[in-house]
């Protein structure tokens, strides 16, 4: 789940691993059921009304793949898929989504704090405050349990099918979400984008708040807009498998909240 990193462990792990697992399965002749991520559709810089779309059929369409994370999950996905149609490797790629706390008792990954995501959170909560044109931006959570139980469903399809995008199909308002801080404390409050391009000006300038903001900067500074995704595919297939993913209602993200505050996540 780390997003940067100053040296090559992210290359090392993500195409290194995927190469090992690729090798091994091929002189095995085991199937391989690879973790991926919808990252992979990276930046568009391209022509505002062509922003193409991420499915279950594409992978390279001259996206901007800007930081360790996204390169490197790009380019497993290509060697797997290489090895799938040159090698004869039997393999699945599942591309998740944001991967959350289980769904039953809000329970989230051990290294929560290298979470991109919820690293995001992290901020908002620091600064206290989160611009009104991000209110209505629409959250995915994937529940890590959820997104286990399709993955297992998915790796027993027919070989012909290789690459899914297995993540929730609800999303809930960014806004919505951000309201639950309150519940542990924390008194945000939306403001308008110069007032809060002010305050993370100021935080950056503090020793303790500006590493927190790397992520977030970052992003912003790779340009262009982050490129949609589509699992329509994948979605009627695990419908079709019995599988429904369950919605991440206000009791969900404030179990959740709840869980990682208690870690201590949102200390400074």
């Amino acid at each position: 789940m780390k997003h940067f990193s100053k040296g090559t462990d992210i290359e090392d792990v993500n195409i290194g691993g995927a190469k090992q697992c690729v090798d091994f399965c091929l002189a095995t002749g085991a199937a391989l059921v690879h973790v991926s991520t919808t990252s992979t559709g990276g930046i568009w810089i391209g022509e505002k009304e062509r922003v193409p779309v991420l499915n279950e059929q594409s992978l390279y369409f001259g996206q901007k793949l800007g930081n360790q994370y996204m390169h490197s999950k790009f380019l497993a996905d290509r060697l797997i898929l290489d090895a799938v149609a040159h090698k004869g490797l039997r393999a699945k790629i599942m591309r998740v989504g944001n991967l959350a706390a289980r769904s039953y008792d809000g329970e989230f990954q051990v290294n929560f704090s290298t979470n991109s995501y919820m690293g995001r959170i992290k901020i908002f909560n620091m600064l206290g405050c989160c611009p009104y044109e991000q209110y209505d931006q629409p959250t995915e959570f994937s529940p890590i349990d959820e997104t286990a139980r399709a993955i297992v469903l998915l790796a027993h399809t027919p070989d012909e099918c290789t690459l899914f995008h297995p993540y929730n199909t609800h999303t809930r308002l960014l806004g919505d979400v951000l309201n639950g801080l309150r519940k542990i404390g924390t008194d945000l409050r939306f403001v308008e984008t110069d007032e809060f391009g002010a305050i993370m000006q100021q935080a950056s300038a503090d020793p303790k708040k500006a590493p927190l903001l790397t992520g977030m900067l970052a992003y912003e500074n790779l340009g262009g807009r982050i490129v949609p995704t589509d699992n329509t595919y994948t979605s009627q297939l695990l419908l079709r498998l019995g599988f429904r993913w369950t919605e991440p209602d206000s009791t969900y993200v404030d179990r959740m909240l709840t869980a990682i505050s208690q870690l201590g996540f949102f200390d400074v």
